[in-house]
């Protein structure tokens, strides 16, 4: 079991030595060599040694042996090593499938887990599954998924329909099997994993999971299975006395005809003596006869003995019968108990969770009324100050035609005195020629001036929309309800311009320059709510209805939809245009041909994917199928939006993860990831973490692509955005995954790991996802867990524990969780680091999701160790886990309890 002796035990020709053993007839030997096996298989560097030279083979004729620990030790061995894709097509070569499939139906549950792991290892090559089925594996393998209890098992089981379910040629085959009932029961299941493979299974059937109340048609199934029950026993009960009544008839019919047999005899005895004497003759008729006596005698006392001995044989019978039958019955009533307090409780839960629904339905429901309640208070006040500023526009409509006008008189009043100045001139002049006709004529020459205004160059400088949003996170929410200075300036400022909107004009030219304020006006985050309020979201929208993107879009409708996409950064507005139909257009224009368009529809859709309700709408719409095939298109800023538009479309979202997966959308993303846009390639491998998150179908395909080594590189580039995303692929690659996090160990990506939390340079952003990456890694992983016992991983961690960041605090305490995992030296390591304060700090804690990740911490440090139990009370833990003993969230609750069983 030591790792550190397996590489001595191979070059001291151990194996061989051992493989000589296998063959020995002591059962206790094999049972040690087969353990030995498994412990050396458990080092991959070990594996290859193990399985050659014949050593699969001999492992495979285990399986046939009886006795059950050595099948035990044997199955697992081979489950471990089936999960290497080249290991896989060799046990089924060996012949190692049959047995396998066989030992899935055992009674014993070591076994059936062994048989259960192995089976969920071999399903995934596709290649297996037709051997399988014709194996008879889906017979057994639907038995399980129905009755058994061990979660391990369901969640093997669960593994195993999912992967042939992903197969098109094996979904009519299990529908025909009924593996969608347990399916359904599975997905019911309180584990997490357990629920999310069968929920995935399911949703490659074509089936969704939906709970439905069987109460009556059990109670239904239960009586005529008493009925049947009852009908057996009296028939049983009538072809007995039948039996018994025909064997004593001839019992009395053999002693009949043995009594005439004798009498017989002694007559042909006496009738061969007719010369004996009389006295012998009496004599020898008088032994016979005493003869007979006794011989009758015996019998009716046998016989007696026999109906007694029936009779006793008969009573004990039926009173075992009706003892077991009672025992049946008492087992039935005592699961149909537990079966109903399993379902009042669950119906009880269900009727808490709906009036907790219903309560956070009412409160928000009231908040939302309140909301429009205000909204129409200032839509009405906006109206009516917009009526104002029209009154005041009318008014200085008319003081300017009225000074206009008294302009214009007083020009020409002006020119009239001018008129008559230069009549009286000419008349002066014609005089003072005639006086000076005989003189020299001298030569008036007139001066004037004339005056002119100045005309002044107004240059109108267009305002464009950068967008300088750094990160798909990042919200543009709604400031409070305060009315400032500033907003009743920018509410004149939006009446004015929503005047030209709501009421048109046949001048396109207005509404164009209308449209334009309105843009400049969205740019300040504080206006978007305030041109929500006066209505502008409906009138964009009507204006959008007409756009054909066929023949492209119209100067008016390309700034509408540019104004759209700047108004859907505030969160309530992507409810309005929804509320209004605006996304059944917004996804139609995305098929227009112009660049500039389509990058605003782009942006459009981004923003308005990130309500829930709208992502499903879109979904449905079927943009996931329309973004993909422009995906490897050679256009970096349309690449960039659709890359965004994915990550928001698919995190989180299973069904949008199998909608990009059946597109091809996978391949195109892992090409990017080598991209020499540096943004391209960090959006891909942000885009790779949210497709593949939770899912193992597409985590098995990124692990096929080589798309983890791309990945793990990218975690040492000089820029900190995409040593950030490609963390967050690593997180997401390797959560719940063996296979992917080996493969990202290989890879060498622990050392960058600690690296990005090590240094002060990289942001809280960057290290969060950082830690995120090495929870995942480390999540039931002892190899990983191993390669943190030295260096500054866990140190580092420890003071990322009181980091103010909450996202840094959630991910670097699951970190420390997933490392004391079952891990003795890493436990000691975390306690001397100072590990413990932090711990117990965070208990204290507001975030809940902060509370129950330090409770499953400190239970992971204080187990196996009362000295690391002693440093906890010593820390004065108990207090606070008491006080969270009875927070009503609860898993904090369990989480609390379970921290305290250790600890006391």
């Amino acid at each position: 079991m030591n790792e550190e002796n397996h590489d001595m035990i191979i070059n001291e020709d151990g194996l061989r030595l051992l493989k000589s053993l296998a063959d020995s007839d002591d059962i206790k030997i094999k049972r040690a060599v087969c353990n030995a096996f498994a412990n050396l298989c458990s080092d991959e560097d070990s594996v290859d040694e193990v399985l050659s030279g014949g050593g699969l083979k001999m492992i495979i004729g285990f399986l046939d042996s009886g006795d059950d620990e050595l099948i035990a030790g044997a199955l697992h061995t081979l489950a471990n090593v089936a999960s290497a894709d080249d290991i896989k097509q060799d046990i089924v070569a060996n012949g190692g499938l049959p047995p396998i499939v066989k030992l899935l139906g055992h009674q014993n549950i070591m076994i059936q887990k062994g048989a259960a792991t192995a089976i969920a290892n071999l399903v995934e090559n596709p290649e297996n599954h037709q051997p399988m089925v014709d194996l008879g594996v889906l017979d057994p393998l639907i038995l399980l998924a129905r009755r058994c209890k061990n979660p391990e098992i369901q969640f093997r089981v669960a593994s195993a329909l999912n992967n042939m379910a992903s197969n098109d040629s094996m979904k009519q085959l299990l529908k025909d099997n009924d593996a969608v009932n347990p399916l359904k029961s599975l997905a019911r299941n309180r584990d997490p994993e357990i629920k999310r493979e069968a929920i995935e299974a399911l949703a490659e059937l074509g089936y969704s999971y939906v709970a439905k109340d069987k109460r009556k048609a059990r109670g239904e199934a239960a009586a005529l299975e008493r009925e049947r029950l009852e009908r057996e026993r009296l028939a049983y009960e009538t072809a007995e006395r039948e039996r018994m009544e025909r064997e004593a008839k001839e019992a009395r019919a053999r002693e009949g005809f043995t009594r005439e047999g004798i009498q017989r005899e002694t007559f042909q005895r006496e009738a061969s003596s007719v010369e004996r004497e009389r006295k012998e003759r009496e004599a020898q008729e008088k032994r016979a006869k005493e003869q007979l006596e006794r011989e009758r005698i015996e019998r009716e006392r046998v016989a007696l003995v026999e109906k007694e001995a029936q009779e006793r044989a008969m009573r004990e019978a039926i009173e075992r019968e009706a003892r077991e039958q009672l025992a049946a019955e008492k087992a039935r009533f005592e699961r149909e108990r537990m079966d109903a307090d399993a379902r009042n409780r669950s119906e009880r839960e269900a009727l808490e969770k709906q009036a907790r629904e219903a309560r956070e339905a009412l409160e928000r429901a009231k908040y939302e009324r309140a909301a429009l309640e205000r909204e129409r208070t200032l839509r009405e006040a906006l109206e009516k100050e917009a009526a104002d500023a029209r009154e005041s526009l009318e008014r200085a409509k008319a003081e300017r035609e009225q000074l206009e006008r008294e302009t214009r008189e007083a020009l020409e009043r002006d020119a009239q005195l001018a008129r008559a100045g230069m009549e009286q001139a000419r008349q002066d002049r014609d005089a003072l020629e005639q006086r000076l006709n005989e003189q020299p004529r001298e030569v008036v020459v007139p001066g004037g001036y004339v005056d002119g205004d100045e005309m002044k160059m107004v240059k109108v400088t267009e305002i464009l929309e950068v967008d300088d949003e750094r990160d798909i996170d990042e919200d543009y929410d709604e400031e409070d309800d305060e009315v400032t200075e500033d907003d009743r300036r920018e509410k004149a400022k939006i009446a004015l311009v929503m005047v030209d909107l709501w009421e048109p004009s046949d001048d396109s030219s207005v509404t164009e320059s209308a449209l334009r304020k309105l843009g400049a006006l969205a740019a300040k985050e504080r206006n978007r709510k305030l041109i929500r309020i006066a209505g502008a979201v409906p009138i964009l929208v009507d204006i959008l209805k007409e756009a054909d993107p066929s023949i492209g879009l119209t100067p008016i409708q390309s700034l509408a939809l540019s104004d759209l996409a700047l108004l859907c950064r505030n969160v309530r507005n992507r409810e309005e245009v929804r509320r209004f139909d605006g996304l059944i257009h917004v996804l139609r224009i995305a098929y227009v041909k112009d660049e500039k368009d389509l990058l605003e529809d782009l942006k459009a859709l981004k923003e308005l994917a990130k309500n829930d309700r709208n992502k499903i709408m879109l979904r449905e719409g079927r943009l996931i199928e329309f973004l993909v095939p422009r995906v490897d298109r050679d256009n970096p800023p349309v690449q960039e939006l659709v890359l965004d538009i994915l990550t928001i479309m698919n995190l989180n979202e299973v069904k949008s993860q199998v909608v990009t997966r059946d597109a091809n959308g996978i391949p195109p993303i892992i090409k990017l990831l080598s991209h020499k846009d540096i943004e391209i390639s960090r959006r891909a491998a942000r885009c790779l973490g949210a497709v593949a998150q939770n899912n193992r179908k597409i985590q098995q395909i990124a692990r096929k692509s080589k798309a983890v080594d791309t990945v793990c590189k990218m975690l040492t580039h000089s820029n900190e955005e995409v040593r950030k995303s490609s963390a967050g692929a690593v997180a997401a690659l390797a959560e719940n995954d063996f296979s992917n996090q080996i493969a990202i160990r290989k890879c060498g990506a622990i050392p960058s790991l600690v690296k990005i939390i090590s240094q002060e340079g990289n942001s809280d952003d960057t290290k969060e996802q950082a830690c995120a990456a090495i929870r995942s890694l480390a999540k039931c992983n002892t190899k990983v867990q191993s390669d943190f016992k030295e260096g500054l991983g866990i140190p580092t961690l420890v003071k990322l524990l009181s980091s103010p960041h909450i996202g840094v605090k959630i991910h670097a305490t699951g970190a420390i969780m997933e490392l004391a995992r079952d891990h003795s030296k890493n436990s000691d390591v975390i306690c001397c680091a100072g590990g413990v304060n932090p711990l117990v700090a965070a208990l204290d804690s507001e975030n809940k999701v902060v509370q129950y990740l330090s409770e499953g911490a400190i239970w992971a440090l204080a187990r196996k160790s009362s000295k690391r139990r002693a440093l906890f009370r010593d820390a004065n833990a108990l207090e606070p886990l008491r006080v969270l003993k009875m927070s009503d969230n609860p898993q904090v609750k369990k989480g609390a309890d379970w921290a305290i069983e250790i600890l006391s």
